[in-house]
């Protein structure tokens, strides 16, 4: 009799503690979750309407970001002509020129929808642009960074392009002098991010994406920025280094679902809104 009263109240006891466990569980994913208004910073080449590659319902049935259009707020930079072709002439690739209109994109931003906590999302120049924003004008209303493929100095994409074109024989410097004269508004002198992510606040958290077949920006001038902010005191960054994805395509190649998962595992740190089980499996993907 008495091992069967043990044995009954040792199954009792399981039965509270998965119980328990499950509503724990459940208390956590249903835990509130802040919800976010995106700033989007787009690429060269593309326009304001790149946000959507970000905002659709992609292959695992749940969109990066967790939000419908409406909160996700973007705009076109100055050299953007239509349909994302580029006026060279007013291109600045991440410099004075692209800061100051994000910052004014920013502020606008935030002055039309005070009550809710704002992230900027940026892509190569406008994720470049988005780092030497916060390093220069520390809003303190952005509450966060996502930033894919951000390039650590333009020396550094000149150099892989002269080695992919077998160019090695033309000076990083002469290059430069080229690129001045396409670019008219950038200065080979300028802001680079390498030299100014150190100045961002310590306790502001950033994703930093990047793919190891980026063959524009490549994946080692990205995470140079990491090492950088951490060198600095930045504890709050986190790396997301996938396998597969073209420069700015990361979303739509092979490492799609790692890709979201990871957005949404970095998303649940911060506390905003996000899908618990895709946080969950995209833990492991963040460095």
């Amino acid at each position: 009799m008495k091992f069967k009263r043990k044995s009954i109240l040792s199954l009792a006891l399981a039965g509270v503690l998965l119980v328990s466990a499950a509503l724990n569980r459940n208390l956590n994913d249903s835990a509130v979750q802040v919800k976010v208004r995106y700033i989007f910073s787009h690429g060269f080449g593309s326009n304001r309407w790149e946000k959507y590659k970000y905002i659709k319902t992609c292959k695992i049935g749940i969109n990066c970001l967790h939000s419908e259009s409406e909160q996700v707020t973007s705009f076109n930079y100055p050299d953007v002509i239509m349909l994302g072709i580029p006026n060279f002439a007013k291109a600045n690739i991440a410099q004075e020129n692209d800061v100051a209109h994000l910052k004014s994109e920013v502020e606008k931003t935030i002055q039309n929808n005070p009550k809710e906590e704002h992230v900027i999302i940026g892509v190569s120049r406008g994720a470049s642009t988005a780092l030497n924003f916060m390093a220069l004008h520390d809003n303190p209303n952005v509450k966060a960074l996502i930033v894919e493929s951000p390039f650590d100095s333009v020396a550094t994409i000149i150099d892989n392009k002269r080695k992919q074109l077998h160019l090695e024989f033309l000076s990083n410097d002469f290059c430069q002098r080229i690129l001045e004269n396409i670019f008219r508004q950038y200065k080979k002198n300028g802001m680079q991010p390498i030299n100014l992510v150190s100045k961002i606040r310590k306790d502001l958290p950033i994703l930093i994406v990047c793919s190891k077949k980026d063959s524009l920006v490549p994946y080692h001038s990205t995470v140079n920025l990491c090492k950088k902010l951490r060198e600095s005191g930045h504890d709050k960054v986190c790396l997301l280094l996938v396998e597969e994805g073209k420069h700015g395509l990361i979303i739509y190649g092979k490492s799609s679902n790692v890709y979201q998962k990871g957005i949404h595992a970095f998303l649940a740190k911060c506390g905003f809104s996000h899908d618990p089980e895709l946080a969950r499996q995209g833990k492991e993907y963040l460095r």
